[in-house]
């Protein structure tokens, strides 16, 4: 894998750029209701947008954060900013288990 979006012409099916901020595979990603941005997730939980005519890293996603997105399919982003992921210990008999309990606060 090389941990990036390929984009192209829908017309003449040329590489008009690729998206290639990540580290790791993309695991999901979005584009905006107006096809100018996408937005990415990665397997190393990192959440990038970059421009839909060359693929170029939009570095501030701030101020992408009131743009509607087409759909959503990300697991991370303005959004849903507030949900957290918790890590509860708890002792086995011979054993340690781990046990994922995720909160979502939502704040309006």
């Amino acid at each position: 894998m090389d941990h990036k979006i390929y984009l192209y012409n829908s017309n003449t099916f040329r590489l008009k750029g690729m998206c290639d901020r990540h580290n790791s595979h993309i695991k999901n990603f979005d584009f905006s209701d107006d096809s100018v941005y996408i937005q990415s997730d990665s397997g190393d939980y990192e959440h990038l947008y970059f421009e839909a005519e060359d693929g170029q890293y939009f570095a501030s996603g701030s101020q992408l954060k009131d743009i509607t997105w087409n759909d959503w399919t990300c697991t991370y982003g303005w959004p849903v900013q507030g949900s957290f992921l918790f890590l509860f210990y708890i002792w086995g008999k011979n054993n340690l288990e781990m046990k994922y309990i995720r909160m979502l606060a939502v704040f309006r």
